[in-house]
């Protein structure tokens, strides 16, 4: 996997602590969007990012069972 799309993925897993601001939750919130204007912005804003980040995905090799992201005690959980 090449580095952009190793650092596509990161970016959008990177926990930093609180939702706002986050990549992961201002991508998902510009994902909601259904207007065309809506849609075109979300292409302006976020169309690079989107295609590295999904070649990297596309790139994984599949996983069978359960995956979690944002664990809310995740010291607890790595400890």
């Amino acid at each position: 996997m090449d580095q952009d799309c190793l650092q596509a993925i990161l970016a959008y897993t990177h926990d930093a602590g609180q939702k706002q601001g986050s990549l992961y939750f201002e991508l998902n919130n510009c994902l909601r969007e259904r207007s065309p204007e809506g849609r075109a912005g979300l292409m302006r804003t976020w169309g690079d990012f989107m295609h590295y980040f999904l070649k990297g995905l596309s790139k994984l090799e599949p996983v069978s069972g359960v995956v979690y992201r944002g664990l809310p005690e995740k010291g607890a959980v790595i400890a």
